[in-house]
């Protein structure tokens, strides 16, 4: 018997479809080092400090520097959003494709132009 384990996080697929339809998306940061907050309006963000260049020696080559990495968490300016309910067995029955649909359109229609005019 095939067993077949449901796709149940869909925020890479979303953020796909918002970089398709954003004209900004190149202006955004690199979504793999931001993590989810403890909280629905923020997120965790990483910081990373290191000391400069210095002087090289050709007798004791070069000098050691040291680099820490923090996390700061950061409270959005907003917190919006909207929730849809989609039968989990019409969801099925269609192959995912009246959540997937749904969410994309919605995206692409409601979120990217607010965004864009924001």
């Amino acid at each position: 018997m095939n067993s077949i384990q449901l796709f149940k996080k869909y925020i890479a697929k979303l953020d796909e479809v918002y970089k398709s339809a954003s004209k900004t998306a190149v202006l955004d940061g690199d979504a793999e080092l931001v993590r989810a907050g403890a909280n629905t309006n923020e997120i965790v963000v990483p910081k990373l400090s290191m000391d400069g260049l210095a002087d090289y020696s050709r007798n004791s080559g070069y000098v050691k520097g040291d680099v820490s990495l923090t996390y700061e968490t950061v409270q959005f300016n907003y917190d919006r959003g909207r929730k849809f309910d989609v039968d989990a067995m019409d969801n099925e029955e269609t192959a995912g494709i009246a959540f997937g649909k749904l969410s994309s359109e919605f995206i692409r229609t409601r979120v990217v132009p607010r965004l864009i005019n924001a």
